[in-house]
């Protein structure tokens, strides 16, 4: 399927067909209703029918196909974006793109300096991570939410780490609430790497509002933000907002997207693609 450059929504909108123009193929046109979708979270069935000039039946029909690819959900008079797959225990994660986690965390590594105060997030990627510290050589102080990277850095020679408190979140595998919140205002954080479950350029959401509020507060805290994304997270919108997406300094994920580049260019991030041939895995 051919991939199209990212188009303005606003002025997508309020472009007029013309008919001496060529006609766009339907897989063309699917294409860049996804593009739209993705950008922007919802396209309109009648602002649709402007701007590729074809009837109202041919759109619905688009959208149906694209319904049933899984890539957006129809509603009346138009479609919204997906939301994430049904949150599920951090264990079962663990195998989802593994190969493609491995190659973020490897490159998130190289984003922490010595000595650094470091914040790892709960989840998969993140967990990831912590698996490579020690490998790195780095001595770094390491606060988190998170009992398994505690887990996997605490006989760490080169590792000191500080586990914050709160209540448990089995799913997640993480402390949030209150306590947390209370005990992450003693520290100061260099760098914070924040796990996500969405990230469209809204900004980034999880599926849980306490974990929501645990992130936003360590991302007010941080001196760099980090998020490590897989590609399939990219353009998704979850239940709970973390931030506005002007608040991140870097992005680490496996794959180009045009997109995520767009946004990043856009808001002065630095994108970072670390694909696992890349990484020789």
């Amino acid at each position: 399927m051919r991939l199209f450059e990212p188009i303005c929504y606003t002025e997508a909108m309020n472009m007029k067909h013309r008919p001496h123009e060529e006609p766009v193929f339907a897989d063309e046109r699917q294409q860049q209703i996804i593009d739209l979708i993705v950008a922007h979270g919802k396209v309109r069935t009648a602002q649709l029918t402007t701007l590729f000039g074809v009837t109202e039946p041919t759109l619905r029909k688009d959208l149906s196909v694209l319904e049933e690819r899984g890539l957006l959900k129809r509603t009346h008079g138009g479609a919204i974006a997906v939301r994430p797959p049904l949150e599920q225990e951090v264990a079962n994660r663990a195998a989802h793109n593994a190969e493609a986690k491995q190659a973020i965390a490897l490159a998130c590594v190289q984003e922490i300096s010595d000595r650094d105060a470091i914040f790892l997030d709960s989840g998969t990627t993140v967990s990831q991570i912590a698996r490579n510290l020690g490998r790195s050589g780095r001595y770094v102080t390491v606060l988190t939410n998170a009992p398994a990277v505690v887990e996997i850095i605490a006989d760490l020679p080169t590792v000191t780490h500080v586990l914050l408190g709160g209540h448990f979140r089995r799913i997640s595998g993480s402390l949030v609430g209150p306590l947390a919140l209370e005990n992450l205002a003693r520290f100061t954080i260099n760098t914070a790497f924040i796990g996500v479950s969405g990230l469209s350029e809204s900004g980034i959401t999880v599926s849980d509002l306490n974990e929501a509020q645990l992130k936003a507060a360590v991302i007010a805290r941080a001196q760099r933000v980090i998020v490590p994304i897989d590609h399939t997270k990219i353009g998704t919108v979850d239940f709970a907002r973390v931030s506005e997406i002007d608040e991140i300094d870097v992005v680490v994920t496996d794959q180009e997207n045009l997109y995520l580049q767009k946004w990043c260019s856009s808001h002065n991030i630095r994108l970072v693609v670390a694909s696992p041939k890349s990484q020789g895995m």
